[in-house]
């Protein structure tokens, strides 16, 4: 009896819903997907964009703020040949306005010279950090020019979460 009450009538076979079902779930779950990976690239993006403005702040700060500029001045002035330990501790009042996390350490970079040789460079390590970011700031040891003023290499770098986000090169005028 209730068969017969059904054959007259139209609808969806129990096949034809659990394929919707699957077609749908394969929709929305690239759908989902798309999204969080969207999200993910654009914080992604959010964090070089934000240390690339860093180190571009960080760069004009040392070139055109006068407590700054006078601090890496002094530095370069206390690194003389006889230095001691005192001069590269970021607690010395000199160095206050650079806001250093740690003491200054004489590290190596690789690096080639103009005919092409690479070699190991020794350059001044500066620890900084800016919210959440930590810099490394490169002051090389030995500067690029011997004429008057005196033209230091320094290399940028921005971190977050142990990665490298953004770096760039300029130099500091030491006269």
């Amino acid at each position: 009896m209730s068969g017969e009450h059904m054959k007259g009538q139209k609808g969806f076979t129990l096949v034809e819903l659990l394929a919707t079902i699957a077609i749908l779930s394969v929709v929305i779950v690239s759908f989902m997907w798309i999204i969080t990976h969207a999200f993910q690239f654009n914080n992604i993006n959010s964090d070089e964009l934000q240390a690339t403005n860093i180190v571009r702040e960080k760069q004009a700060l040392f070139k055109e703020n006068e407590s700054k500029h006078t601090a890496l001045q002094q530095f370069i002035t206390n690194v003389t040949p006889t230095a001691e330990q005192e001069d590269f501790l970021a607690s010395r009042p000199e160095y206050a306005a650079l806001n250093l996390t740690e003491s200054i350490q004489l590290t190596f970079r690789m690096e080639s010279d103009q005919s092409g040789n690479t070699g190991e460079v020794p350059y001044y390590l500066l620890k900084m950090q800016d919210g959440s970011y930590i810099i490394h700031v490169y002051v090389r040891k030995d500067p690029d020019t011997q004429t008057n003023p005196m033209l230091y290499r320094l290399y940028i770098q921005t971190f977050k979460d142990s990665n490298l986000l953004s770096d760039t090169y300029t130099y500091l005028k030491y006269s």
